[in-house]
């Protein structure tokens, strides 16, 4: 998982761990009676690493939840 953390930083994307200083804002959802806190966010910048941690997470089975942000579908 380290290495794709990696690709994603090194394509300018974020992965924000507890620690990070930026974590609990990015953390914080609009509606706090469903918040959680997860133990990384990840923002990949491109569809490629978006597909690259969907799958490395997946055949490792680690819970994940997907939020879209800053864009439109249609």
């Amino acid at each position: 998982m380290l290495e794709m953390e990696r690709t994603i930083i090194a394509h300018g994307g974020q992965v924000l761990r507890v620690t990070d200083r930026d974590y609990e804002r990015a953390a914080t959802l609009w509606n706090k009676a469903i918040q959680i806190w997860p133990s990384r966010i990840i923002r990949p910048a491109t569809y490629d690493d978006a597909a690259l941690a969907l799958s490395i997470l997946s055949s490792e089975d680690v819970p994940m939840s997907s939020l879209r942000n800053g864009g439109s579908a249609g």
